[in-house]
């Protein structure tokens, strides 16, 4: 069902109640909004361009990855500072957060979601792993474990430009709107049973991390507590 076929027959439902009080409407539209048809609403949302003016979140699946942000960048820059006062980057916390922002809206990505991920990948940039600070890789980009590091990145920017045109490849058709840095992009395009098949971070499980298990889950925690942290 398209998204304009969902609103006109939402539409239509408020035209032909308008004998009903306000209160009432509300509920009986609330019920009529079934969770297939958010489900059929999501896949077209994370196949067009306007995806990046809605946000989503799938019932059983968890958040959108495609969508506008529930956490403003003050609150992710004070919940990486407070869990993590001397965050191993080659940049400020705040360029970091501005730079997730500002790539993730650009192609629809939502940087909540973008920036959770890397703090579960990076342990809030404190790294300790296979990856170091100095690769700019803030999402285990070509890291395969024992000792091999994966991809390296001249500088933050580039870095999390690879870090959401990979999520773009797993989320959604759409080519990147900017050049492509990202070293495994085309690799993941040429899977069929990875490219474009998560729309939604419980997802990635299996898929981003193998094995994988509660692998989106616990992105989805990360988000959560983010959101709920003050801005100022």
């Amino acid at each position: 069902m398209k998204l304009s076929a969902i609103l006109s027959v939402a539409v239509l439902a408020v035209i032909g109640m308008s004998n009903i009080g306000r209160a009432e409407q509300q509920i009986i539209i609330q019920n009529q909004t079934i969770e297939q048809e958010i489900i059929e609403a999501n896949k077209i949302l994370a196949s067009e361009a306007f995806s990046r003016r809605i946000l989503i979140r799938v019932p059983g699946e968890g958040p959108a990855i495609i969508g506008l942000p529930e956490a403003t960048p003050g609150q992710v820059i004070n919940y990486i500072k407070s869990r993590n006062p001397m965050p191993s980057l080659n940049c400020s916390v705040e360029e970091l957060v501005h730079t997730y922002y500002d790539e993730a809206q650009s192609e629809g990505i939502r940087p909540d979601v973008a920036i959770s991920q890397a703090i579960l990948e990076t342990g809030f940039f404190g790294y300790g792993g296979d990856v170091v600070a100095e690769q700019n890789n803030y999402c285990g980009l070509g890291t395969t474990g024992n000792g091999v590091k994966g991809a390296w990145f001249t500088t933050p920017r580039e870095g999390i430009r690879a870090h959401i045109q990979h999520l773009l490849a797993y989320s959604t058709e759409r080519l990147p709107s900017k050049p492509i840095v990202d070293p495994r992009y085309e690799l993941v395009r040429n899977i069929p049973s990875i490219f474009a098949k998560s729309t939604t971070l419980y997802s990635l499980n299996g898929k981003w991390a193998v094995p994988g298990i509660n692998y989106g889950q616990k992105i989805e925690k990360i988000l959560h507590e983010m959101k709920s942290w003050p801005s100022e």
